[in-house]
C-alpha cells in the first residue's frame, strides 16, 4: 500500500504498525495537497496524488476517507448508518435469530389486526419485513463520547466494519488533542488493525509510531 504525491516524489506507506504522518509547512502546498486528496476522495475526480495496493493503482475514493471538520461529528454519515440497517436485517433473517424474528413480525401483525377489531374495523395490511420495521424505530449511532479522540476512532472503527477497509486522512487532528490523547488514540487504532495517515501544517512532537515526512514553508523535503 502506497500514496504518491508526485510533486515532491513522496511515498507514504502503511507497514510494521508505523503511521505515516506528512507535515506541510507552505500555507499554499497544504491548500494545493488537501484540496487535490479531497477531490479525488469525496468527489471521485481525477487528481495527483496516486494510490497503489500490491502495485496495482486503485481510485483513492475506493481506499480512502478524509476527516477534516471534527466539530461536526456528531452522528454517522447517513450512507454508512443505511448499511449498519442493512447488516442489522440480515442478522435478524439469518441465523439465530430467525425464529425469533419471525415471531415478532407475526405478532405484530396480530396486534395491527386486534386493534382493528376492537373499532370495528375490516384491514388490510402489506406484509411487515425488518428493514421496514427498523426505519420505523428511527435507529441512530450513538457518538456521545467524552473526548474526541474516542468519537473519531469509534467512526473509523465502524466504517472499517460495515464499508470495509479504509485507509483515513485525518487533516490537523494534533491541533484537537495534547501529545497524550494523541498517542493514546494512535495505540487505540493500531490494535485495532486500523491504517490512517496524519496530515498537519505544522510540526508536533514524535509519537512512538510515527514515520514523518515534511515539506517546509520552502518546499524542501525533509
Amino acid at each position: 500500500m502506497k500514496l504518491l504525491i508526485p510533486d515532491y516524489q513522496i511515498n507514504l506507506t502503511w507497514k510494521d504498525y508505523s503511521v505515516p504522518t506528512l507535515i506541510i509547512e507552505n500555507p499554499h502546498q497544504f491548500f494545493e495537497i488537501i484540496n487535490d486528496l479531497v477531490l479525488q476522495i469525496k468527489e471521485g475526480n481525477n487528481g495527483k496524488a496516486i494510490y497503489s495496493d500490491k502495485d496495482k493503482p486503485v481510485p483513492l475514493e475506493k481506499a480512502f476517507e478524509i476527516l477534516i471538520d471534527y466539530l461536526s461529528i456528531d452522528s454517522v454519515p447517513k450512507m454508512l448508518l443505511t448499511k449498519i440497517q442493512k447488516r442489522m436485517e440480515f442478522q435478524a433473517t439469518n441465523g439465530p435469530l430467525f425464529e425469533n424474528t419471525q415471531i415478532l413480525l407475526a405478532q405484530m401483525e396480530h396486534l395491527a389486526e386486534e386493534i382493528a377489531m376492537s373499532l370495528d374495523l375490516e384491514i388490510d395490511c402489506e406484509k411487515l419485513t425488518v428493514g421496514n420495521l427498523l426505519k420505523a424505530l428511527g435507529i441512530t449511532i450513538n457518538l456521545d463520547y467524552n473526548g474526541l479522540g474516542e468519537k473519531i476512532f469509534v467512526l473509523m472503527d465502524l466504517i472499517s466494519r460495515f464499508e470495509g477497509d479504509k485507509i483515513f486522512i485525518l487533516v490537523n487532528l494534533r491541533s484537537y488533542l495534547s501529545s497524550e490523547e494523541i498517542q493514546l488514540f494512535v495505540d487505540t487504532a493500531l490494535a485495532h488493525d486500523l491504517k490512517f495517515l496524519l496530515i498537519d501544517n505544522r510540526r508536533y512532537p514524535l509519537f512512538h509510531q510515527e514515520k514523518r515526512v515534511l515539506i517546509d514553508n520552502d518546499l524542501c523535503v525533509l
